[in-house]
């Protein structure tokens, strides 16, 4: 199947709540991977069905530990946990020590998730920093999604970000998501796309994700009132059917028109 990478060129853009909404949202069942070198949140985020936290021994740790055991065959499936809802999640390191320690590893795992053959892989992969360990995913991503907001310098970290890719003839296809209010989303995707225009890089616009703190705080595992309805919930339906699209059929191109986003009446 295809291996989704979800980054940015800024910490805090709003990567996690993406990369979790279209792994739930995704058109078939699809794996939430936590692939943030840095240390990951997902862990703290969401909760078994009997309400416990999930296990942090589990994850990318235990594939790092039966790599070193026997690093010719990594069972994903062995390390995966079940969030609320039914979500298969890999959970990520702690901290970037343990990033760190996993060192040389880092190839192997990004190998066993991009070779998973049952299901789309979802990665969470952080902030795109020179020579981090998530350098590795994008390798052998089928896509990446770059998560922004519309801001000068949120959309000046991505340019950055996306300077480390250019010359890079291998890149698969690359696609830019806008965290933006429903109320000014069209203008903002228009406005980020005119930005990215002087770029080398060939990269689409492919939608927005409703700015919306109690849907993002719902994903995170608080009690949330109509999560299913809300406007960000709307809005990530919409972008993982473009992007899914988009992978699977027979490698066609993103679409580059900005998405109508959804208004909050049509989300309620």
């Amino acid at each position: 199947m295809s291996l989704i990478v979800v980054t940015g060129g800024k910490g805090s853009a709003g990567i996690t709540t993406t990369a979790t909404a279209l792994a739930a949202l995704w058109p078939q069942p699809a794996i939430l991977a936590d692939c943030d070198p840095y240390g990951g949140d997902l862990a703290m985020r969401l909760r078994a069905p009997d309400g416990h936290w999930l296990a942090r021994d589990m994850g990318i740790v235990g594939l790092a530990a039966a790599a070193r055991v026997d690093a010719s065959a990594l069972d994903v499936s062995s390390q995966l946990q079940t969030a609320v809802g039914g979500l298969p999640v890999l959970v990520g390191v702690e901290s970037p020590a343990q990033a760190s320690r996993i060192g040389a590893l880092w190839p192997l795992i990004a190998r066993s998730l991009a070779a998973v053959r049952t299901t789309d892989v979802i990665a969470d992969c952080g902030r795109l920093i020179p020579g981090a360990a998530n350098e590795y995913l994008l390798a052998h991503a089928d896509a990446i999604m770059f998560v922004t907001r519309p801001t000068a310098e949120s959309v000046a970290h991505l340019r950055h970000a996306l300077a480390l890719l250019d010359g890079n003839s291998t890149h698969p296809a690359i696609a830019v998501v806008v965290i933006a209010p429903v109320d000014t989303s069209a203008r903002d995707v228009q406005e980020v796309a005119a930005a990215l225009d002087g770029t080398s890089l060939t990269i689409s616009v492919l939608g927005v994700i409703a700015l919306d703190p109690p849907a993002a705080a719902g994903l995170a595992g608080e009690p949330t009132r109509r999560l299913d309805r809300s406007a960000l919930v709307s809005s990530a339906r919409q972008l993982a059917a473009r992007l899914y699209d988009a992978v699977h059929l027979g490698g066609a191109p993103i679409a580059t028109e900005a998405p109508r986003p959804a208004t909050l009446a049509e989300a309620r």
